[in-house]
């Protein structure tokens, strides 16, 4: 926590101004309120000290922050006041980094980017997104996770739970590794090509056996193929 206002000051030096060999157009910020942290450091600490402390790093974050990953079944428990504040502030809500949730949550999450008060004034709308679909979520045939959502270009019709939303825009690692061609190809097929993000998930150049400093004291090493990055635990944690 102590380093995310330094963090963020050398951030916004860089933010918006070109000249260093690409432009940084703002923040996805991966975390920290999330249920299941797959690579992610832990940040059991900043969740527990309740919408206070979470606006507090959203302040300190400031303006350059576009999007923030955000588990439901964090914020359930809350009424949702996390997500409610990141619509306000026109931060999008980017759902992730949950095996625990369930359609309930996933539902009433997007139910807040539906119909949110600014201010207590005027109405404001949200269109959800999944960060990296598949990763850290669940699919299920009955019970329906953020994957089984990640799929679904429209929602069941004559539903009363699903009237009025909209189902969330998508990510996915194309990197063959992180989710493997056949699954990526039933999502390019069951989902509009204008609501999926391909991204990289690069967090190192690609040298075998290279190692890097991850989420702060940790290390993580590049695959022998050069393909992804691991922590020593192996765990999963970023591409090439």
């Amino acid at each position: 926590e102590e380093m995310i206002g330094p963090l963020c000051e050398q951030i916004q030096h860089f933010y918006e101004k070109p000249g260093f060999g690409c432009v940084l157009r703002g923040i996805h910020a991966e975390g920290p309120i999330v249920a299941t942290l797959g690579g992610l450091p832990d940040a059991s600490k900043l969740i527990a000290s309740g919408l206070k402390g979470f606006e507090d790093i959203l302040d300190k974050i400031g303006p350059s922050l576009k999007i923030m990953t955000i588990s439901p079944s964090c914020d359930a428990p809350h009424d949702f006041q996390r997500i409610r504040s990141l619509v306000q502030r026109g931060v999008r809500v980017s759902l992730g980094h949950d095996k625990e949730c369930t359609e309930t949550q996933i539902l009433r999450a997007l139910s807040v980017g539906s119909v949110c008060s600014n201010s207590g004034t005027h109405p404001v709308s949200q269109r959800f997104h999944i960060t990296h679909s598949f990763n850290v979520q669940a699919f299920h045939h009955r019970l329906p996770g953020l994957a089984n959502f990640a799929l679904c270009r429209s929602f069941p019709a004559h539903m009363p739970k699903y009237a009025g939303l909209t189902p969330p825009t998508v990510e996915v690692i194309a990197d063959f590794k992180h989710v493997s061609p056949l699954t990526l190809s039933i999502l390019l097929s069951a989902r509009d090509p204008d609501d999926i993000c391909v991204i990289t998930d690069a967090i190192s150049e690609p040298v075998p056996g290279k190692r890097v400093k991850y989420s702060n004291s940790r290390i993580a090493q590049v695959s022998p193929d050069a393909m992804t990055v691991s922590t020593l635990e192996g765990t999963l944690c970023g591409s090439c």
